[in-house]
């Protein structure tokens, strides 16, 4: 079962996804890795409360005991944050933190034990991976190629009212092709052992790698039509190029030590092989930053060859390795170089793509904007550096950051440079900033501070390492981890399922190349627990019930996801009423995700229903109150129904979060402080003034200001405010008849300087202007 589950997770999960299943097409794989990963750990536990002794090498828990200090950080800054904040916060405080938790505990820790289990396994048995696996590569090539026919052999879609999920998921042609994938790779890994997964990285990256490649060039292999919402960016089967690039530039410096090793040409030419379809692949998603861990990670295993590579293959001349990487290099430089852009228009080639990055330096003077991928995410870093200045200790509590960031985002908006870039901030798209602001010096500390001892003493330990092909084979790994973290420097790809898994499951696999010391294990004999049965059952049935219902978990939020998509479809299809059940259908599995309860709402509001529809979201607020355009939402119903202080404070609470939004204010002015013009006047005053920093040119909001200061005996500014809408459009009206009025209402008065005043800027600046009475 133990390795049915893991080529599960290498070969089916990178590869399978589903386009008309959830909104997300990648969920699946999600879903599919998670519950993989939970079997691994029901199989562990298993076999812990049958073995009354440690057998073989012991359990490296060394490399668990800083990680499970971070993650008790990372639990007292979660409840210290539920703690701090108020009761409007607390729900979704608990249902953010607990998806990034759990995401963490199985993405991450569960991981790296699945993947030290499968080192030492590794470990024990003859197998050099190292060693090309043709019959793996064979069965992956003609796997790939049965894809091919895919579109024409499978069953027609569901429609898309049809809640069968077996009817969106079931198609015996896809099936077929699966289940003959699996069986040969589980009779490989009978005759292989776990080296083969080695092999299924490779192959499962290959096949990725050329389904983007045709994505990047405008041709789909498997659909009719290029489903790709990135551009030319390929994507492939990972649902994001960022996930896809990041798994790609991991694995490249295995194969580069692959090159190096290669004691026959067919051997080199295959890992060569390998490395310029991953080099394809790599640069069709145009990921800068996985380039950035691709060369860095090519680096340091260069680095690492050279200085622990000592032993050539044998019966050749020792330059003959750095020649072939020579070869190798120079090929890499010319393909980069001579990259063509993409099918869509617009398309930059790989230089042009890199060349980019000057826009960052260019004048501030520009009529252009900033350049966005770089600056939005400085304005992100700099949201979430407040989260530390806050809470230095303990961060603003893990998983909160997708929750708090808008709030802290507001007020950087006002800078020019970050005005048009506002964000969302799922992920602090910084590895250190990521932490750093969710856990503060504490978690950073722990975090960082294991990888840096792990990288070194991975390092310095590599000549512990007799056997020559686990030597090389560490450098790879070595190369490939530091390059993955060098990617997360401007990418998040640790905090996504597959990327995430790759990362971790080798980090685990070089952890126990190394010889363990005995002290590192956990004993065997004594008081321990192994020597108890009955205690030895009872941890393991109460991890297995742990285990279990992340499952559950699991199943029930992919499935909610599968009801919500089919409501989403069916809301923009205009039909409301099977809209409204599928996704009561999804609020029942999983009452905590913000989209499907904003989706509800929305399709309440079109109905009519009022009190429901503020109940909907109200429950998306539970669930992520750091959405501007939900309080707008509600702030509306609220004001149709009459409960007009709610509705100020959530028209309030909408533009704390995003000051940009014209409409807010339009609505806000128009349903409330239009209403009671003296009881709302000073305040108006402030909002609207805040609107102009946005909008300087928006003639209803100098029209408005103008009225409020005239109401509140600001005759100058008044004038100010109406003449700068009459220059905005001289045509409007309403200003025309408030100048005219304030004009008259002055020649009335006696004061007839300033009414000749008003009339004479009113020329200037807009060209003309009505006549005064005769004096």
């Amino acid at each position: 079962m133990f390795a049915f589950l893991l080529l599960v997770i290498h070969s089916v999960c990178p590869l399978l996804f589903f386009t008309n299943f959830t909104r997300n097409p990648y969920q699946t794989q999600i879903t599919l890795l998670h519950l993989c990963v939970l079997g691994l750990m029901v199989a562990l536990l298993w076999g812990f409360a049958r073995s009354p002794k440690a057998s073989g090498e012991p359990f490296p828990w060394r490399v668990f005991w800083p990680l499970g200090a971070f993650t008790a950080v990372c639990w007292i800054s979660w409840g210290v944050s539920w703690r701090a904040h108020g009761d409007f916060f607390r729900p979704s405080i608990l249902a953010e933190g607990l998806r990034v938790n759990l995401f963490w505990l199985v993405n991450a820790v569960f991981v790296l034990a699945a993947g030290v289990l499968t080192g030492m396994e590794l470990k024990r048995r003859p197998e050099n991976a190292l060693d090309p696996d043709y019959p793996t590569l064979a069965g992956a090539a003609l796997f790939g190629c049965g894809w091919l026919f895919y579109h024409r052999m499978r069953l027609p879609n569901p429609p898309s009212a049809s809640e069968s999920v077996i009817g969106f998921l079931w198609d015996p042609y896809g099936f077929f092709l699966w289940a003959a994938f699996l069986i040969f790779l589980f009779y490989r890994w009978k005759r292989r052992g776990p080296a083969v997964l080695f092999w299924v990285n490779y192959a499962v990256g290959a096949l990725a790698s050329i389904y983007g490649i045709g994505q990047y060039f405008g041709v789909d292999f498997i659909w009719p039509r290029n489903l790709n919402p990135y551009g030319s960016r390929a994507i492939s089967t990972f649902g994001n190029p960022n996930f896809l690039s990041p798994y790609l530039a991991t694995l490249m410096p295995s194969l580069i030590v692959g090159v190096w090793a290669s004691k026959s040409w067919g051997s080199r030419l295959i890992h060569g092989l390998l490395f310029f379809i991953f080099e394809a692949g790599l640069l069709s998603t145009l990921t800068r930053s996985s380039w950035a861990a691709a060369l860095v990670g090519a680096g340091v295993t260069l680095w690492l060859l050279r200085r622990f590579g000592d032993d050539a293959p044998a019966g050749a001349d020792a330059r003959r390795p750095w020649k072939s990487v020579g070869v190798l290099g120079a090929g890499a430089v010319l393909f980069f170089l001579l990259w063509p852009p993409g099918a869509q228009k617009g398309s930059p080639t790989a230089v042009g793509r890199l060349l980019e990055v000057g826009q960052v330096v260019a004048d501030e003077a520009q009529a252009a904007p900033p350049y966005q991928p770089f600056f939005q995410r400085v304005l992100i870093w700099s949201g979430c550096w407040k989260f530390v200045r806050e809470r230095p200790l303990l961060g603003k509590g893990w998983g909160t950051l997708e929750l708090f960031y808008p709030f802290y985002q507001a007020d950087l908006l006002y800078n020019k440079r970050f005005g048009p870039l506002r964000t969302h901030a799922n992920n602090g798209h910084n590895e250190l900033i990521e932490v750093f602001s969710q856990t503060g010096f504490l978690g950073a500390g722990l975090f960082f501070g294991f990888f840096a001892v792990f990288f070194i003493w991975s390092v310095r330990n590599i000549p512990t390492l007799i056997a020559p092909p686990r030597r090389l084979a560490a450098c790879g790994l070595i190369g490939g981890l530091i390059g993955m973290m060098v990617d997360n420097t401007l990418n998040v790809s640790l905090h996504f399922a597959m990327p995430g898994y790759l990362f971790w499951w080798l980090l685990g696999n070089l952890a126990v190349f190394y010889p363990i010391p005995a002290s590192a294990a956990m004993p065997a004999s004594g008081a321990s627990p192994r020597s108890r049965p009955w205690a030895r059952w009872a941890a393991a049935a109460l991890g297995c019930a742990v285990v279990v219902a992340m499952g559950v978990r699991f199943s029930r939020y992919w499935l909610s996801e599968f009801y919500y998509f089919r409501g989403f479809v069916l809301h923009r299809e205009g039909k409301l009423n099977p809209a409204l059940d599928r996704l009561l259908a999804s609020h029942r599995l999983f009452p905590r995700e913000v989209n499907k309860n904003y989706e509800l709402g929305n399709v309440y509001a079109r109905l009519g229903d009022a009190e429901k529809a503020i109940w909907g979201y109200t429950e998306a607020l539970k669930s992520n109150a750091g959405y501007d355009e939900i309080f707008f939402n509600r702030a509306v119903l609220l004001g149709s129904l009459g409960r007009t202080q709610e509705a100020l404070d959530d028209y309030l609470a909408s533009l704390f979060i995003n000051p940009a939004n014209l409409l807010v204010y339009k609505q806000l002015t128009s349903t409330i402080f239009l209403k009671d013009t003296r009881f709302y006047g000073d305040m108006a005053l402030r909002v609207l003034r805040r609107a102009l920093h946005f909008f300087p040119n928006d003639k209803e909001i100098l029209n408005n200001l103008g009225s409020f200061s005239l109401q509140a005996n600001r005759g100058e500014e008044a004038v100010a405010y109406f003449i700068e809408a009459l220059k905005a459009d001289p045509s409007y009206e309403i200003t025309a008849r408030n100048l005219q009025g304030l004009m008259a209402d002055y020649w009335r008065k006696g004061e007839r300087s300033k009414a000749e005043e008003i009339r004479r800027r009113w020329s200037e600046s807009v060209g003309r202007a009505p006549g005064l009475p005769p004096r």
